[in-house]
């Protein structure tokens, strides 16, 4: 299974973005959030399940997501 890492930025602390660890930008996204629930993303068709798992992890509501993700 691919790896990810998620990058946050310091300025705009409610935008993350990840990327896939081998393929780079052929397979990453934005995501914004309001009080660490996502609300929009883009650069992808969905977030993979293990972006979705690991910010779940850390407390983001990531249900936006979720709706039509195949599990």
């Amino acid at each position: 299974m691919a790896k990810y890492t998620i990058y946050r930025d310091t300025i705009a602390s409610e935008y993350l973005y990840f990327e896939n660890d081998k393929t780079g930008e052929d397979d990453c996204g934005g995501m914004w959030f309001n009080n660490k629930e996502l609300y929009d993303y883009d650069g992808c068709f969905e977030i993979p399940m293990k972006v979705i798992e690991q910010l779940e992890s850390e407390g983001y509501n990531m249900d936006y997501a979720r709706d039509g993700t195949e599990e």
